[in-house]
């Protein structure tokens, strides 16, 4: 009983790859009139999203990741300085 519970919780029966919708995915697409998952979908949370990610292994999961930091380290060298930085700073002395 209790390996049944796990097993969804763990995204391993989140279905999508075999054609059937699981329990878990069902609720999000069609939650009980006033419970949480309904508020989030009601405050603008993108539910579909969710079901995307959860439908993925944890291992194309943590792929994605790694994807997202190594975009996320190269553009931190992209990215413009503060105003605070020196090289932006004005000039002593530059005005007469």
């Amino acid at each position: 009983m209790r390996g049944d519970r796990l097993q969804g919780e763990t995204g391993d029966s989140f279905g999508g790859k075999m054609g059937t919708m699981s329990s878990a995915e069902e609720k999000l697409r069609h939650p009980r009139p006033g419970s949480a998952i309904a508020r989030a979908g009601a405050y603008g949370i993108d539910l579909t999203l969710l079901i995307e990610r959860l439908r993925r292994t944890p291992e194309e999961r943590v792929r994605d990741l790694q994807r997202a930091i190594k975009g996320m380290e190269a553009m931190r060298g992209k990215a413009p300085r503060s105003r605070r930085s020196s090289a932006n700073a004005p000039q002593k002395g530059g005005e007469d």
